[in-house]
């Protein structure tokens, strides 16, 4: 069709195209424009312009929810026991280390220092309080842990500021909002006068910790909103904290809302060299090291009511990060998402460049899910509908094998085969009355399951040589009511390979009174199964024992006492004493600036 000639008709319509032109154009000028965020999985921010916009859009969508505030390094040539940890050649911290000679110890106000061998000659070495660890006295908090490597003791330490206040409440010194995390690197060459050498901070709770070789790696989480005002993570060292740069920290674009920052300040131990980088996420969870990477999780829930106060848990979707480890460097790298939650650590496990995970997914209708992820964190295999009903109670992964447990109403032991990446399969299933919580491999084809049965402590022992068949051949039940540390903490474990030993802590009530016993249990453990050796304790009133082996010695320890003992007989050699608990409490500052202090008298 052809344009119409007439010139009135020629302008009006020349005039309207300039008029949408100039509308156009003033939509643009004074329209906001939208920012696209940087590509990538967890990429850094360009500006801290940039990074309070995000977290300002992802506050919003909070709605009306309440607002939540191997061998050791160093080592004699003397045999000696290691922490028990999931990986090889992956330290964990533990509240007791030995380098075959010396015990370090950790209460929660102190580190000590005792020589420990030969047992005829213990002594105390030495003891660092929580101030002197800390450098101040200004402040409160406990002594998680520690690490040792070579001639350098690492103890790990949460921190809070002591906040005044015009009467102390119950003698206890508030918190004011300012949670970090230290780690205090000390020279332990003269262990009877150690050295402090320098302190390394991260603000946020205590979250997790590794060491690898030289290389310690610290996490923290830390509520961005603490204060009702975005806070930005800071490192410390020697008591001169910073920010951290904006380009340091790293987020998820594709987030619907966020919680927190997860810290991570990795130490070369050799040159102290640090880095630091930090990711916003929601609150994590688990966290799983290999030799290669960190795996962060964290969980977001989806509710069968559109009010999420009010409605029940649908279903449950898992977010992992991969955090590669490049010496004292760690770069993310990749992000992923399974259906369901891990139950811990031992939920996780990377093996010839997989990860693999197991889950339970729901509340209402659990069931138990694999997955198989590569590098890139994309799921390459799967298996579902494990346990219809019942929820994951442990696992433990074993090369191309994964041994799950799993309660409710039949309590099975599964073996599953996940050689095949792309298609895991249930090889063999065992019912058995009670469940483990933890499964500790002692030999190829045996394993050992910490558990409960009858709401009492139970030690099963499992054969798997057949994986289609396993079979438990034998049980240790403790006396009724007892529990242990190791249902839930790992390193609370000592299995002793050359005499085929297992040795956890267990406390029970004493009979006709209020009062607790606390002993640690010693079962022989043979092809034949389970057979208790001996028990043994430092004393009433101890508390809970953990255990370490120094050639042919056995040392428990408590919070207050060292016993050695003789392994082939269970005679005590020695005891001692080496640490004595505070008669007087912490207290608040009150208003004349003064520690009110609360006595055990």
């Amino acid at each position: 069709m052809n344009m119409p000639e007439h010139p009135v008709v020629r302008s009006l319509l020349a005039f309207t195209i300039v008029l949408v032109i100039i509308m156009a154009s003033l939509v643009m000028i004074f329209s906001p424009v939208e920012e696209e965020w940087p590509q990538g999985d967890l990429p850094t921010f360009v500006s801290e312009s940039q990074m309070r916009r995000y977290l300002a859009e992802r506050h919003e969508s909070r709605g009306d929810l309440f607002p939540l505030l191997t061998d050791e390094a160093g080592s004699t040539n003397n045999y000696h026991s290691q922490t028990n940890v999931q990986v090889s050649g992956v330290d964990e911290m533990d509240s007791v280390k030995t380098n075959g000679e010396i015990l370090f110890l950790t209460n929660y106000d102190s580190v000590a220092l005792v020589k420990a061998y030969p047992s005829h000659d213990m002594t105390n070495m030495s003891e660092l309080n929580f101030t002197e660890l800390c450098g101040k006295g200004d402040s409160y908090g406990s002594v998680l842990g520690l690490f040792t490597y070579d001639d350098i003791l690492a103890v790990i330490i949460s921190e809070f500021g002591l906040v005044t206040i015009s009467s102390p409440i119950l003698g206890i010194p508030w918190n004011n909002g300012g949670p970090s995390t230290v780690c205090c690197l000390i020279d332990i060459s003269d262990p009877y006068a150690p050295d402090i050498m320098s302190r390394h901070s991260i603000s946020g709770y205590y979250s997790g910790s590794r060491l690898i070789g030289e290389n310690l790696y610290l996490l923290a989480q830390e509520n961005i909103w603490m204060t009702g005002e975005v806070s930005i993570p800071q490192i410390g060292i020697d008591g001169e904290v910073a920010d951290i740069p904006i380009d340091c920290i790293r987020f998820d674009p594709l987030a619907k809302e966020v919680e927190a920052y997860l810290n991570v300040l990795s130490l070369d131990l050799n040159t102290k060299e640090n880095n630091f980088t930090s990711i916003i996420t929601g609150y994590s969870g688990v966290i799983y090291v290999s030799q290669d990477n960190i795996y962060l999780t964290y969980v977001e829930y989806e509710y069968s009511s559109s009010d999420s106060q009010l409605g029940s848990v649908d279903e449950t979707v898992t977010t992992v990060f991969r955090l590669h480890l490049d010496g004292s460097k760690v770069t993310p790298q990749a992000k992923g998402q399974v259906n369901g939650f891990p139950l811990n650590q031992f939920s996780l496990d990377e093996y010839e460049g997989m990860l693999r995970i197991a889950t339970c997914s729901g509340w209402t209708n659990p069931d138990n899910r694999v997955y198989v992820l590569d590098q890139e964190l994309k799921t390459v295999g799967s298996l579902t509908g494990i346990a219809p009903g019942e929820s994951i109670q442990s696992a433990r992964f074993m090369g191309d094998t994964l041994y799950l447990v799993t309660f409710l109403r039949t309590d099975p032991l599964f073996v599953i085969d996940l050689s095949d990446h792309t298609s895991p399969i249930v090889l063999g299933e065992l019912v058995v009355p009670g469940f483990s919580t933890y499964l500790h491999p002692c030999s190829d084809h045996r394993l050992l399951g910490i558990g409960l049965e009858n709401w009492t402590l139970k030690v099963s022992l499992f054969d798997v040589s057949d994986p289609a068949s396993p079979n438990e051949v034998d049980t240790y039940s403790a006396p009724l009511d007892s529990w242990s540390e190791a249902l839930w903490d790992h390193k609370a474990v000592l299995f002793d390979d050359r005499y085929d030993l297992l040795m956890i802590p267990v406390t029970n009530w004493n009979e006709g009174s209020y009062y607790t016993q606390e002993q640690v249990l010693v079962i022989q453990v043979s092809e034949e199964g389970l057979a208790l050796k001996t028990n043994l304790t430092n004393g009433p009133y101890q508390g809970s024992a953990r255990c370490a082996i120094i050639e042919d010695v056995l040392y428990t320890i408590t919070p207050t006492t060292v016993v050695a003992w003789d392994m082939d007989t269970f005679d005590m050699l020695e005891q001692i004493s080496y640490h004595q608990d505070p008669d007087v409490w912490p207290g608040a500052i009150d208003d004349r600036g003064e520690i009110e202090v609360k006595t055990n008298n």
